[in-house]
């Protein structure tokens, strides 16, 4: 069963896009784990503020006297991945090794029915694919195992079929000789035209058994 988006997503509560970029930095500050921040305007989704983007803003020179007091929509992820529910994370992580999309630089933002539902964090793709990976050479390595498995058992089928072939062969032969023999001498010792006809015909019947 491929992992998708909302098996990974987490809860994270969105913040509106009049939230400044010194409040939303102080999120980031009081939660360690937070990565980024979903940004939504009269429930629509605008997109996610990441930690990265944010710090690196107000990190600068006078960072905090030019920024601090900005919209956070200022500093929304330039286009923000966003994947419905349902979506396989094999795709998304696809798309962004393709260089596609920033899904492993900057996360992916869930909706569900076109409204935010949740965030994936670009480690949880990664983990979420690796495991699958995992998953899939064990469970190749099963099928390869059980393919090698049939083909012994079809080796030894095959074996003990040329084994039985062969006794049931020599068995039929051993009589099937004396047969033959006598009915070669039968037909040139015995007299009149149908005890020879007779003679003849397990001569051919004893050599067509022969052939097969």
């Amino acid at each position: 069963m491929p992992v998708r988006v909302e098996d990974i997503a987490i809860a994270v509560a969105p913040i509106g896009s009049e939230t400044t970029a010194q409040a939303a930095l102080g999120l980031f500050l009081s939660d360690p784990s937070l990565f980024a921040l979903p940004v939504i305007v009269n429930g629509a989704t605008l997109g996610q503020v990441t930690r990265a983007r944010l710090t690196e803003a107000l990190a600068g020179p006078n960072g905090r006297d030019i920024h601090a007091a900005r919209s956070v929509a200022s500093f929304i992820t330039p286009h923000p991945v966003m994947a419905d529910i349902g979506t396989t994370v094999a795709l998304i992580a696809k798309l962004a090794a393709d260089g596609e999309t920033s899904a492993l630089t900057d996360g992916v933002v869930v909706l569900e029915d076109g409204r935010y539902s949740g965030l994936i964090s670009p480690s949880a793709i990664l983990s979420a694919v690796a495991q699958e990976n995992a998953l899939r050479a064990r469970a190749m390595k099963a099928s390869g195992q059980r393919l090698q498995q049939a083909q012994a058992k079809a080796l030894d089928v095959a074996r003990d079929k040329a084994t039985f072939l062969a006794f049931l062969s020599h068995e039929i032969r051993t009589p099937l000789t004396g047969i033959l023999g006598v009915a070669d001498i039968l037909q040139d010792s015995v007299s009149g035209a149908e005890p020879r006809r007779l003679a003849r015909t397990i001569s051919e019947s004893g050599n067509h058994l022969d052939r097969l």
